[in-house]
């Protein structure tokens, strides 16, 4: 019979390893009724607390490394706030650093992190990050993926079902009466959100469509871009009835240029963002969207860090953070 990890136990009272390793050892950061629930679940299942090995990770370091691709984007700045918060709560220090999606600037954080003896890293990863890339982090401190996954990278992730989302906001076009529908996002080259293109272009496949280049406009996810990318979307192809915008950052700009042209969103022009950042309840009008989860994402991702952290053994767990479709004022039917 396999071993009960603290990661098990911790799961069967309903915490953080954290707080288990921190219940185990008597801490009075965990409440006395706390304390007396995980010993009695500890000896109901056979789980021996090793204090020497805890004792050494203990005495490693306080200080978690957070490398994200960019902290201007109110998508990833979420998941960095839900993930202070966590590490607050459980006594974490952290180290920040911004990548700017530059995969050799990633690297030189993750090096620096490293040297000052961290115990763990969540990293958001650049465009164009490999294994390889990854494969010195992992050999000398746990890590954790959020956000964004790396092919081929046998790493505790956390992610977003984008398969999901697409189908969620392609369906809903679809029942609106769409059929001639366009598709702003990043291109599958630059290693960010690759999947979204790709089932664009399949599900427009099932619905009989075969959408030509001019339906696709790749651009860097923010409002200038979506706003130069709907104007030449337009002039290209004045009859599109919707467009899918793979970020609401993208969908806002979208929406100012459809304004400039006269063609109103949610009247004459369905546009259609992803995400769920709050600006999307306040854009003209209110932007339908795809919600993602990004606070529970980012406390799922630490928490995940800090049960490697004391499980370094543990095998490897992948999370994907469901989408939910949200209906506002900026689609309507055909």
């Amino acid at each position: 019979m396999r071993r009960m990890t603290m990661a098990d136990l911790a799961r069967l009272a309903g915490v953080s390893a954290a707080s288990v390793s921190l219940a185990l050892r008597g801490s009075e950061k965990i409440s006395p009724a706390t304390r007396k629930r995980i010993a009695e679940l500890a000896a109901e299942h056979g789980y021996v607390y090793n204090r020497a090995a805890a004792h050494l990770r203990m005495s490693r370091s306080t200080m978690i490394g957070m490398c994200l691709h960019t902290i201007v984007n109110p998508t990833v700045s979420a998941i960095l706030t839900s993930a202070q918060r966590v590490l607050a709560d459980e006594n974490w220090s952290m180290m920040i650093g911004d990548s700017e999606d530059d995969v050799d600037r990633q690297q030189s954080f993750l090096a620096s992190a490293i040297e000052t003896n961290i115990a763990g890293l969540v990293l958001s990863p650049a465009a164009g990050t490999t294994e390889a890339h990854l494969r010195m982090v992992q050999e000398r401190v746990p890590l954790v993926l959020a956000s964004r996954s790396v092919v081929d990278a046998d790493i505790d992730t956390v992610r977003i079902d984008f398969p999901a989302g697409v189908r969620l906001a392609m369906a809903h076009l679809a029942e609106l009466g769409h059929r001639r529908i366009g598709w702003i996002g990043r291109s599958a080259e630059t290693g960010t959100r690759p999947e979204g293109h790709v089932h664009y272009v399949r599900i427009m496949a099932e619905l009989g469509v075969t959408p030509p280049p001019e339906w696709t406009e790749f651009c860097h996810p923010d409002r200038e871009s979506g706003y130069l990318a709907m104007k030449r979307m337009l002039a290209a192809v004045p009859d599109l009835t919707a467009v899918l915008c793979f970020s609401d950052l993208l969908a806002i700009g979208a929406q100012r240029a459809a304004h400039e042209a006269g063609r109103i969103p949610g009247r004459d022009l369905s546009i259609m963002g992803f995400d769920d950042i709050d600006e999307a309840r306040f854009a003209t009008p209110p932007l339908t969207t795809v919600h993602i989860d990004y606070d529970a994402l980012g406390e799922t991702a630490v928490r995940l860090l800090l049960a490697r952290i004391e499980e370094p053994d543990a095998p490897r767990q992948v999370v994907e953070m469901a989408p939910r479709l949200l209906v506002r004022d900026s689609t309507a039917p055909a």
